[in-house]
């Protein structure tokens, strides 16, 4: 029946067609939306790889351009000598062999300077004493960088540590514990994934302790000795210990200095011997005599040992010579201030020549002091300075406990009320061998040997105050190396992107505990199973780069520290394939249109990341309309058979190859127009 076909064919319709594509067959760029970065006047080459869809692929440029000399293939290869320098924005469309195509915009920066790592080439340092030196990075484009320690060999006792997240700046430090030459290499990368090396000879010279040659000078009865035996290299940390008697008043610190004071005429014969940590010895003699002077003198020293405000002081002032010319002045002893005054809070006594009391104001303070008495009179004047707050060692004695082998840094406190003047000096005791004190009233190295330490250390402020506090600390013997990953599982990477694992806990540079410093982590040559391909370890731990293959990927890691003791353990990787993907599909079926009935149909996208947001980026026929949560209306469906495209961007993140967006060329509305016979026909 004619009218009945007719009437069949002539429905009043409105079809929606879109090819329905799963997931994992959406046609996408692999590449991070970042390019490496280019230097001028250098070649450039960086391959765009395509996924899903339909091989072959063909790559164009929808926005944007590249810099002058570089161009984009068919193929994906963007390649030329860069003649421009700037940053540019690309949008490259890749089309698979079934027309679908996906959108995705690109950032290429150009710089004029390759990423250097920047370090002392060579350092000849001395084995025993401790060395720190930065390591930095610049160029490229800048910072942050991340720093790694590459391959080669670092010296026994010295540790590459990074910054909280390697990013751009790590230290070399510990105390070099073995003689020889080590070379390492270490690598910058920049945040556009472009790299420098640079390599670090380290030789580590002979070290044995000198004793410079001195003449100890004379010294005066009542005045105040004090002198430094000129100790040159030696391996840390370096102490004195007197073979001889020294004069009543004299004392020889573990520091090496001769002070004190000396009541009465002697003779200082001094012998002494100098110990190293690593055992080795020197010895030190000298002879000053200590006279008595003619003339009567007041000896105490000008300047005052420095006070603080509200805390207890006193000094006693001394006399010296007199012994022969003498003219009595007075019959009774007596001291007085003739010029200037005291601290206010302070007092002298006129009878034992005694300054004491708790000052009330600070600043400094300059008086002039008289004795007369049955030897005769002297004069001099004196300076003074007194804090606003006491210089005070705040800190507890013990130090806790270290390992042998590992670097480690001792904190010895806070010293308040005033700027410590210099290193501490060691009065007693000795701490670890092999660490020593810094400028940043530390003491740092790495212990050689183990056992329990106990010394005494004394600061002076820059206004002179003087403090010393007692301090413990116990090494431990090295143990073998212990693995801290906590589990075997590394992170998941993802296909094409870059991927970094350094599971360094707090306080550690490694992902490893125990043993000696450096740490040094290899692949097991035996082993058949190694990283996924673009994947590399690097002999910090680290494991980085662009994984190529998804798969599941076993292998083992084995660290060794210092002592050649070594620990293995097998890890697992899981490179996924690249999931960010995103298609465009209908909802369901599209219903058919009732004759005279606005038309709606909702559009979706598979997979991506929400939200997302639909446009038609080459316009719609005039009777449709689409929102940007994919709702495709018309109101009056016009006759004819209409093709548009539409598109659809999620909010995937960068780092993971983001945003995604789709474009499908395929859609068509369509509209027959019926007879009504036809129509008839069918109700019928």
């Amino acid at each position: 029946m004619p009218g009945v076909r007719t009437a069949t064919v002539s429905v009043l319709a409105l079809a929606l067609l879109l090819g329905g594509v799963s997931a994992s067959a959406q046609v996408r760029i692999n590449n991070r939306g970042e390019l490496p970065g280019a230097v001028l006047t250098a070649p450039y080459s960086a391959q765009l790889v395509a996924g899903g869809g339909t091989a072959p692929y063909q790559f164009s440029i929808t926005s944007g351009y590249f810099p002058s000399g570089v161009s984009l293939t068919p193929s994906g290869l963007i390649a030329g000598t860069v003649l421009t320098p700037g940053v540019y924005f690309i949008g490259v469309r890749v089309t698979d062999a079934r027309n679908e195509s996906t959108v995705k915009d690109f950032r290429l920066a150009v710089h004029g300077l390759p990423v250097n790592v920047l370090l002392e080439s060579r350092i000849d340092t001395p084995v025993g004493v401790p060395l720190r030196k930065i390591i930095g990075a610049n160029g490229g484009q800048l910072a942050p960088y991340r720093i790694s320690f590459l391959s080669g060999t670092l010296p026994p006792g010295m540790n590459f540590v990074k910054e909280p997240g390697g990013v751009s700046q790590a230290v070399l430090s510990g105390t070099p514990l073995r003689e020889g030459s080590y070379t390492a290499t270490f690598e910058a990368r920049d945040g556009g994934g472009r790299s420098g090396t640079a390599t670090m000879v380290i030789n580590v010279l002979p070290n044995p302790i000198q004793v410079a040659p001195f003449t100890l000078p004379a010294g005066t009865v009542g005045e105040e000795y004090e002198f430094d035996i000129p100790v040159q290299r030696g391996f840390s940390a370096v102490r004195c210990v007197s073979s001889s008697a020294l004069p009543p008043g004299l004392t020889l610190t573990a520091g090496c200095r001769v002070r004190g004071l000396v009541t009465s005429a002697a003779t200082l014969d001094l012998r002494a011997t100098i110990a190293d940590g690593a055992g080795g010895s020197a010895t030190a003699s000298g002879v000053a005599q200590f006279r008595v002077p003619e003339k009567l003198s007041i000896a105490t020293a000008y300047l005052l040992p420095s006070g603080a405000v509200g805390q207890a002081y006193r000094k006693q002032l001394l006399l010296r010579g007199g012994l022969a010319g003498r003219t009595a002045v007075s019959a009774i002893p007596r001291w007085t201030v003739i010029s200037g005054v005291l601290p206010p809070g302070l007092r002298l006594d006129i009878n034992q020549g005694v300054i004491s009391g708790s000052p009330t104001t600070p600043g400094p303070h300059r008086f002039t002091a008289e004795y007369a008495g049955p030897e005769g009179s002297a004069i001099k004047t004196f300076d003074v300075t007194i804090g606003a707050q006491a210089f005070v060692w705040d800190s507890p004695s013990d130090l806790g406990t270290i390992n042998a082998g590992q670097v480690a840094t001792l904190a010895t406190g806070n010293l308040r009320g005033g700027i410590p003047a210099g290193r501490h000096h060691l009065v007693s005791g000795a701490w670890p061998p092999g660490m020593a004190p810094q400028d940043d009233g530390t003491i740092f190295g790495t212990p050689l040997t183990a056992g329990n330490f106990v010394f005494t250390l004394e600061s002076k402020s820059a206004d002179g105050q003087v403090v010393s506090k007692d301090f413990r600390v116990t090494v431990q013997p090295a143990l073998a190396p212990v693995i801290r990953t906590r589990t075997p599982s590394l992170p998941d990477a993802i296909a094409g992107i870059p991927y970094f694992f350094a599971d360094y806990a707090p306080g550690c540079s490694c992902a490893a505990n125990d043993g000696s410093h450096p740490y040094k982590w290899q692949g097991e040559i035996s082993s058949n199973a190694g990283l996924p391909p673009g994947l590399t370890l690097r002999a910090d731990g680290e494991i980085s780069g662009t994984p190529a293959t998804p798969g599941t990927y076993s292998f083992p890691l084995l660290l060794s520290d210092a002592s050649g003791r070594t620990v293995s353990q097998r890890y697992t990787l899981n490179v996924l394939p690249f999931y960010g993907t995103l298609s465009l599909l209908p909802s369901n079926p599209l219903p058919p249109a009732a004759p005279g009935t606005a038309y709606r149909a909702q559009l979706t996208a598979l997979g991506g990341t929400a939200p997302v947001v639909f446009s038609a980026p080459s316009g719609l026929p005039a009777f449709l309309s689409l929102s940007a949560s994919g709702l495709l209306s018309a109101n009056a469906p016009a006759a004819g058979l209409h093709q548009f495209a539409v598109s659809v961007k999620d909010s995937q993140p960068e780092d993971l190859g983001g945003p995604l967006s789709v474009t499908r060329t395929s859609v068509s509305v369509s509209k027959l127009m019926s007879h009504r016979r036809g129509m008839r026909g069918v109700q019928q």
